[in-house]
C-alpha cells in the first residue's frame, strides 16, 4: 500500500529496495506472499514522477529475455479466468494457452486495466505465456528446423482424379490391399476439397473378374522423402471388412519386401475404433523378433477427423495421433541386428493412401459386398528437416 489514493486500487503495492538506475522500467527484488497474487507493483524510494512502471522481479529463472518477468506460485486456472470474460473471449499464442493474448497482439479492450498499465501487462503476459505453455505444445506448433516440402489439399474440381503431377493409381496385385485396385473414378475422386477412396461392388463383371473395386493412390516416382515429418488428416467409415491405410514404402530401386522395410502410419480394420501403427522388416517378418516393439495401437474414433503422423529421424520412428506420440521404434545399436535388417530406414520412401477390404483368413474380415466402404483425406503435409 502506498501513500496514494487507496480508494479503488485494483493492485497491491509492495515495498522494496531497488537499483535506482535510469531504466525506463525498473526491476526490483522482493519477498512477498505469492499465494493469492494477481499482480504486485513495487513501491520504491525513487521519484515516481518519471517512472513509467516498476515491475517486480521475484525468484525466477534469469534467462536472456529482454525483460525478466515474474514467475508466481499461483493457481493458473484462476489467473487465466481473470482475463477472459467468457469462453468466447479466447486469446492464445498458437500454443494452447488460452485467454492470454492473440496471435496478432494483445487485445486490450478485453482487459480490465487502465491505459497507463498497458506496458506492464505486455511484459508480464508475455512472460507468463511462455511459463504456462507446455514445451511440447510449443514444439508441436513451431515445427522448428522443418521445411514444408510436399503439400496436398485436394482442391481439384469435384469428380476429378487427384493431381496427376503428384499421384498415380496403385497397381493391382495379389495382396489383400491391392487385389481389387481399380483406376475407376468411382473409387478414387475429389469431392468438396477431399480425396475420397472407396471399395464398392464390381458392376463390370464378367469383364473385370474382381468381386469389388477399391481405390488406391501413391506418389511412387513422383515424390519420396528420407527423414522428416509427415501428417495426414483422414477419417473412415467403420464396417465389417473395412481395411484402409496410410503407409510408406521404399522408393525403387530398393530391396524387395520386407528387406527394404515398410512403415504403416495408420491402419484400422472392420468396425474397430482403433488406430494401428507398425513397421515391417526382415527382422520382424522373417526372423520374428519382437524387440524393439514394432507395432502399436490405441483407441480412436476413426469416423472423426484425426491427424495421423510420423516423425522419422536417422535413429527412430515416432508415430503420432493429433500431435501426441503413441509409439516409438528405435534403431538398434547392435551391429548384428542392423545386418539382419532391423533398421532399413535410411533411404527415401513414397506414400500410399488406400481403401481396401479384408479377405478370408486375413487380418480384416471378408467384405460386405453390398456396403460402400469409404475413407476421406483432407490434406497431406510432408516436412523435411533443415
Amino acid at each position: 500500500k502506498t501513500k496514494n489514493d487507496r480508494s479503488n486500487l485494483p493492485l497491491q503495492i509492495c515495498k522494496t529496495k531497488m537499483d535506482r538506475s535510469n531504466l525506463s522500467l525498473q526491476i526490483c527484488k522482493t519477498k512477498m506472499d505469492r499465494s493469492n497474487l494477481s499482480l504486485q507493483i513495487c513501491k520504491t524510494k525513487n521519484d515516481r514522477s518519471n517512472l513509467t512502471l516498476q515491475i517486480c522481479k521475484m525468484k525466477m529463472d534469469r534467462s536472456n529475455l529482454p525483460l525478466q518477468i515474474c514467475k508466481m506460485k499461483m493457481d493458473r486456472s484462476n489467473f487465466l479466468q481473470k482475463w477472459g470474460k467468457s469462453n468466447k473471449d479466447v486469446w492464445h499464442m498458437g500454443c494452447g494457452c488460452s485467454k492470454i493474448c492473440r496471435q496478432g497482439g494483445l487485445k486490450w479492450s478485453k482487459m480490465p486495466i487502465f491505459a497507463g498499465m498497458k506496458l506492464f501487462y505486455s511484459f508480464l503476459l508475455a512472460g507468463l505465456a511462455f511459463a504456462l505453455c507446455p514445451a511440447g505444445l510449443l514444439a508441436q506448433n513451431a515445427k522448428k528446423n522443418y521445411r514444408l516440402v510436399f503439400y496436398e489439399s485436394f482442391n481439384q474440381p469435384d469428380g476429378s482424379r487427384p493431381d496427376p503431377e503428384k499421384w498415380m493409381t496403385s497397381r493391382r496385385g495379389t495382396s489383400a490391399w491391392n487385389r481389387w485396385i481399380s483406376p475407376s473414378v468411382d473409387v478414387a475422386f475429389i469431392s468438396g476439397g477431399k480425396l475420397v477412396l472407396r471399395a464398392i461392388r464390381n458392376a463390370s463383371l464378367p469383364g473385370d473378374t474382381a468381386r469389388m473395386l477399391t481405390g488406391a493412390v501413391e506418389t511412387m516416382g513422383k515424390f519420396a522423402f528420407q527423414y522428416g515429418r509427415i501428417e495426414v488428416k483422414a477419417k473412415t467409415k467403420g464396417h465389417t471388412g473395412n481395411f484402409p491405410a496410410i503407409w510408406l514404402m521404399p522408393q525403387p530401386p530398393a530391396p524387395l519386401h520386407p528387406y527394404g522395410g515398410e512403415i504403416d502410419i495408420f491402419e484400422t480394420i472392420n468396425d474397430e475404433n482403433k488406430a494401428y501403427h507398425t513397421v515391417h522388416t526382415n527382422w520382424t517378418l522373417k526372423l520374428h523378433h519382437t524387440q524393439p516393439k514394432n507395432s502399436f495401437n490405441e483407441k480412436v474414433k476413426v469416423d472423426r477427423w484425426h491427424v495421423y503422423g510420423l516423425e522419422w529421424t536417422p535413429e527412430e520412428l515416432v508415430w503420432m495421433v493429433d500431435g501426441k506420440a503413441v509409439g516409438v521404434y528405435r534403431k538398434s545399436k547392435d551391429s548384428e541386428a542392423i545386418a539382419a535388417g532391423q533398421w532399413p530406414f535410411d533411404h527415401p520412401f513414397y506414400l500410399i493412401l488406400n481403401q481396401s477390404v479384408g479377405m478370408n483368413g486375413g487380418w480384416a474380415a471378408p467384405p460386405d459386398e453390398h456396403f460402400i466402404y469409404e475413407t476421406r483425406f483432407d490434406w497431406v503435409k510432408v516436412y523435411s528437416r533443415e
